[in-house]
């Protein structure tokens, strides 16, 4: 299988073009786990192979290496925030800390873009060798780079949770929900544990996919969960779900609560209580709706804004003056005045409606006098 590659990993691209030399990497055979996302990724420059015409899949990728490999997954995707060169303006942090000349430009934008602080580059070089990136920081440089908007609540399903920075955590819940990085076969995410460079192809493929992607994946932009609270501990809640497996909630700082369609807190809400507790960030980051029982709410329509081809967030503005908004998609049941089936085209603003949803998500509408 030949393949388009630069010739040798210090012979890096230049910022703004993508050239190729053709060779075949004689150690990635078509049966080997990556082969596919070293295929995709060796094709548009963002990993590369070295002179030998070898790729070595198990050989650790180095800090330098991540940020380089990762801004051209960007590129790639037509989704860096710039394509300046702001070497100049690092120069002399870049050259103290012993950064590699080939990798300037990559570290320096992703410096001026804040996926990394002048701080991080002590860690990068020792001696005249670089440092193997961990799994974590690759985690979080990816997820910083995609500049996707923080949830306002996640969940963690590693076994070894414990072991991630706490501030990481919501970096490593977008790069789970999003499959780019969902550990391995124990469970474990293995935050401090080295990535290797078949492991980055993968990352690099699946970060270029979803920066190139123009739609919403409505279902990997939030979570509901159907449950048993069993107990809140300051910003935890931990829950059973209705598989009988025991869940921990961790809600994001500043986040706003929202229980049976008004803003509250947790304090209400007792231990064992049965609950739906739902965020997209499609429709809202900044809130979280937890339903402690069935409710019917009143209030009128502020906003009908298609999301998808098939899905729309519905705003309403409640009868305590709270706007909050649901994902709605032609499986609600939305009836007019005398009960007659509508469509979502027929909804109009400031009408006044009751409704029920489930989580998140509108179940049905029921125009008012």
């Amino acid at each position: 299988m030949k393949k388009k590659i630069i010739l040798g990993i210090i012979t890096m691209l230049a910022v703004t073009s993508l050239s190729y030399a053709t060779v075949t990497f004689t150690d990635v055979t078509p049966d080997y786990w990556a082969y596919s996302y070293i295929d995709a990724t060796s094709e548009i420059g963002i990993i590369n192979g070295f002179p030998d015409g070898s790729f070595m899949p198990a050989s650790p990728v180095t800090k330098e290496q991540a940020l380089t490999m990762i801004y051209r997954s960007m590129q790639a995707a037509g989704t860096l925030k710039s394509a300046d060169d702001f070497t100049q303006e690092y120069l002399d942090i870049l050259a103290q800390n012993q950064i590699g000349e080939w990798a300037y430009a990559y570290v320096a934008y992703a410096l001026k873009q804040g996926i990394i602080s002048t701080e991080d580059l002590n860690t990068f070089v020792e001696g005249e060798t670089g440092l193997p990136a961990s799994r974590e920081e690759v985690a979080v440089w990816a997820s910083k780079a995609l500049d996707k908007a923080g949830a306002p609540a996640y969940m963690i399903p590693y076994k070894d949770k414990d072991d991630i920075t706490q501030n990481h955590l919501s970096y490593i819940d977008m790069m789970y929900r999003h499959g780019i990085m969902i550990g391995d076969e124990n469970n474990n995410f293995r935050p401090d544990s080295t990535i290797t460079r078949a492991e980055f192809a993968a990352v690099c493929s699946r970060v270029y996919n979803l920066g190139a992607q123009t739609d919403i994946e409505i279902e990997k932009e939030g979570i509901t969960i159907a449950g048993e609270i069993q107990d809140i501990k300051d910003n935890h809640i931990f829950i059973i779900d209705e598989q009988e497996q025991e869940k921990e909630l961790i809600i994001s700082p500043n986040t706003g609560i929202i229980v049976n369609g008004t803003f509250g807190t947790l304090k209400g809400i007792k231990d064992n209580t049965e609950a739906i507790i739902a965020f997209n960030n499609a429709v809202d980051n900044q809130n979280i709706l937890i339903w402690t029982k069935e409710l019917i709410c009143e209030g009128f329509i502020q906003q009908v804004e298609p999301l998808s081809n098939d899905q729309y967030k519905l705003t309403i503005q409640n009868n305590q003056n709270d706007q909050v908004s649901y994902l709605l998609d032609e499986t609600a049941d939305l009836m007019d005045k005398k009960g007659k089936q509508i469509s979502i085209s027929d909804l109009t603003l400031n009408e006044n409606v009751l409704y029920t949803c489930d989580g998140i998500k509108i179940l049905e509408v029921q125009i008012q006098n």
